[in-house]
């Protein structure tokens, strides 16, 4: 069975493998910030947050433009007043 890189026990069944430092940690060691990960976190949460924004900002202009275009894509569309 694996050793955990920051404490030395046995990881057990299920070993945690770090998506940042590439090290094996056991369940109390599994996060980042508690195995002292070298790895820049607040980077990482800037990045994510900038790409959810940017996914977003693009979602809400694809939406503008089927709304607004006036191209009904060969349908259509009949009102019932």
């Amino acid at each position: 069975m694996p050793f955990c890189d920051s404490c030395n026990e046995e990881t057990g069944i299920l070993p945690f493998k770090c998506n940042y430092c590439g090290g094996t940690f056991c369940k109390k060691h599994r996060l980042p910030e508690n195995h002292g990960c070298n790895y820049d976190i607040e980077h990482k949460i800037k990045a994510i947050e900038e790409k959810q924004h940017r996914n977003r900002f693009e979602r809400r202009q694809r939406q503008k433009r089927s709304i607004y275009s006036g191209k009904t894509k060969g349908l259509y569309f009949l009102y019932f007043f």
